[in-house]
């Protein structure tokens, strides 16, 4: 009987173990802002943050968190698109987390990314960024280590590495006094990398291929 007993609180612990460590393991929860999500287990290394930022160029981003319980999105055409029948601009969504963790692409020099509430504001560009006078956003950098998060649906575990962009998007910043917690959408940003033109790898190429050749003339 004392054995039984004792393997079915071994069952009862294990059960709540496991409901603790999954209550964890999703974009949304109960960190109080965007600093007490990036103290979180997956963010090993420090922050700092950032005061002023014009993106330009390709640029990846992904939403990685949200605190807010009201429908908060990303997207990249400056419209209303809360309520949309068919909102093709908006690339993350807190009704929709099965694409959060996944890299998307947006060029600065051509567009640029907005934020919208279900009661607004709506459209918020994020560029240029200015933490004193751009209402809406906080950025932070990572300065050191790789923050592996294992939580999102989109991707299985998702690496960010230092110098990687933690973008908190905030509803009400600039009526609410009190509710600039800066975590309603969070995005991981990263410069993309910019491909060699074909033409400048050719000439490169020739031009090591000559070195090589001067060198065997030589000998």
């Amino acid at each position: 009987m004392r054995k039984k007993m004792s393997a079915i609180l071994v069952g009862v612990m294990l059960m709540l173990a496991s409901v603790s460590a999954n209550a964890e393991l999703t974009p949304t929860g109960s960190w109080s802002d965007l600093q007490a999500f990036l103290n979180l287990s997956y963010f090993p290394g420090s922050e700092t943050v950032t005061g002023t930022l014009n993106f330009t160029g390709s640029w990846q981003y992904t939403a990685i968190g949200a605190e807010s319980g009201n429908y908060n999105l990303i997207e990249t055409e400056g419209t209303n698109a809360y309520g949309a029948s068919n909102p093709g601009n908006v690339t993350f969504s807190t009704s929709n987390l099965t694409n959060w963790g996944t890299w998307q692409v947006i060029n600065f020099d051509v567009g640029n990314l907005y934020f919208e509430d279900t009661n607004g504001p709506y459209a918020v560009p994020l560029d240029p960024f200015s933490a004193t006078t751009t209402p809406g956003y906080k950025i932070y950098q990572l300065d050191s280590d790789s923050a592996v998060l294992s939580y999102l649906i989109g991707n299985s575990s998702l690496t960010l590495r230092a110098g990687t962009y933690i973008v908190g998007f905030n509803d009400n910043s600039s009526t609410d006094a009190n509710d600039r917690d800066y975590d309603d959408i969070i995005i991981a940003m990263t410069p993309s990398a910019v491909p060699i033109p074909a033409p400048i790898w050719l000439l490169a190429s020739g031009l090591i291929g000559l070195v090589g050749l001067r060198r065997r003339f030589k000998k």
